[in-house]
């Protein structure tokens, strides 16, 4: 989804430029309007590249040097319109999703993470293994960059203004969001970053034309970044390899190994949906959702991912271990090596049969018996 929004919001850029240089075709503004709705469908975040495109409008109309003032344009008022206006019957979902969605697990902004988002697009790292300087130099470099050739370009159409504010605009806006409502993650900011290297390009361009040394050593720099971009993608913790974290295979383990009756529970909600589109036995796996600390019940909402098996909720989501029943008595738990299957307090006549650990997940068969018998 974040590279599809990618290629659309760099695509209507692209047309946004051809159509600075000519502002009376109403063939690029109607390519520009099939772009941006594309991408609003796609991401609600494509609005951000739009901000980025008036801003720099508005922007260009308080330059002595603009000849034509673009923000007057009506082909322009009208493009925006039918964007809005297509846009328009999707407006119930958002108010829905706004109203049952949560982004209550990204953390709060901070200079940090502003700081690492220069470095996770430019080497793949969040910056554990890099000495703060260097963290910190790299994004003061970029930012002292980008402010450089913002101030040097003097030409008549400032593309490379246009350039660093479709970058840094989005960037500030979230930021500034965020100190409300946390929603500062940099792969909601992908597709303003995948045109940093060509904010870096025009950088190395600048420092061409005034110092070959200076040239020489930004080159240098970059390379050596790239560099260690690559070795962070291809030396990556086995843990996070896909490898040694294959979900189907224990999903196979179980498939090969239950018995006729068997039960699955699933004990990690993003672990669910692959189990049942993996699992081949009779009964669907089941998700455990215990009632929340207040007391009201955990089970899905039918929002979301949820949706999809909201018909069969009876049957797929268990929220009282003490009642679960199988048809064989015996039940497979499904979760990850650090979860809770061992620290769940799981009802006390149930007994471990036998745990199986395929890379980061685990597997444990237990016997479901009565209170009555001792399961011995």
């Amino acid at each position: 989804m974040y590279s599809l929004l990618g290629a659309l919001m760099l695509g209507a850029t692209i047309a946004f430029v051809y159509w600075l240089k000519q502002p009376e075709n109403k063939r690029i503004l109607l390519v520009y309007t099939g772009l941006m709705v594309a991408g609003l469908y796609t991401h609600y975040f494509a609005a951000l590249c739009m901000f980025s495109h008036w801003t720099y409008l508005v922007l260009q109309s308080t330059w002595r040097s603009g000849r034509y003032k673009y923000i007057k344009n009506s082909g322009w008022w009208l493009a925006n319109i039918l964007i809005v206006l297509c846009f328009l019957p999707w407006v119930p979902s958002l108010l829905n999703q706004m109203r049952y969605s949560a982004v209550d697990w990204v953390p709060e902004v901070s200079v940090d993470e502003v700081v690492d988002l220069v470095g996770f697009f430019l080497h793949y790292s969040e910056g554990a293994s890099l000495p703060d300087w260097m963290i910190y130099g790299l994004a003061l470099m970029v930012w002292a960059g980008s402010i450089a050739i913002w101030v040097m370009d003097k030409s008549v159409g400032r593309n490379s203004v246009l350039l660093v504010v479709y970058v840094w605009c989005p960037v500030v806006v979230i930021a500034l969001v965020s100190l409300i409502h946390p929603m500062f993650y940099p792969r909601y900011l992908f597709f303003a970053m995948l045109a940093l290297p060509l904010v870096i390009a025009v950088m190395l361009d600048r420092l061409l034309g005034r110092s070959n040394i200076a040239f020489g050593v930004g080159v240098l720099l970059f390379v050596v970044v790239e560099l260690l971009g690559l070795w962070h993608v291809y030396n990556k913790l086995c843990e996070e390899c896909w490898e040694t974290n294959q979900l189907g295979e224990l999903a196979e383990y179980v498939n090969s190994t239950a018995q006729p009756g068997d039960g699955v529970l699933v004990l990690q909600s993003f672990m669910h949906l692959s189990m049942v589109y993996y699992n081949r036995l009779q009964r669907l796996p089941m998700e455990y959702t215990p009632p929340h600390t207040d007391g009201s019940s955990g089970r899905p909402n039918g929002y979301q991912i949820s949706t999809l098996l909201q018909d069969k909720a009876d049957e797929v989501y268990v929220e009282n271990l003490e009642s679960l029943r199988t048809e064989s008595g015996r039940l497979w738990l499904v979760d990850e090596q650090g979860g809770g299957t061992l620290t769940l307090k799981i009802p006390k006549h149930w007994k471990l049969l036998s745990t199986q650990r395929i890379g980061k997940d685990k597997v444990q068969l237990v016997a479901i018996c009565p209170v009555a018998d001792s399961c011995l």
